[in-house]
């Protein structure tokens, strides 16, 4: 059976991780120090979640963001993260 959620040229995603890093990077203004990004695709099995989605996490002192996209990895786009960082901005104004 074929795996549709990986992309035959690219299987473990490695591209497109990358480029969603870069892309969090650039929409949340990160510095390039002091903050790891990590882009997981999990698998969920609960009532109302997506079959698979992205969770993307930023690690910087003193706090960790999490935030999830409810598609598999290789379907997420820069709108994606362009929206999770403007909401995120917009909920967290001072």
């Amino acid at each position: 059976m074929r795996n549709f959620f990986n992309n035959e040229f690219d299987p473990d995603n490695k591209e497109i991780t990358k480029k969603v890093k870069q892309w969090v990077k650039t929409y949340f203004a990160l510095p390039d120090e002091g903050c790891v990004v990590l882009v997981s695709e999990l698998q969920c099995a609960d009532e109302g979640c997506p079959d698979v989605e992205t969770v993307i996490s930023i690690l910087m002192k003193p706090e960790v963001k999490v935030f999830k996209i409810g598609k598999p990895l290789m379907y997420v786009r820069t709108y994606d993260i362009e929206t999770i960082s403007k909401n995120y901005f917009t909920q967290n104004i001072t």
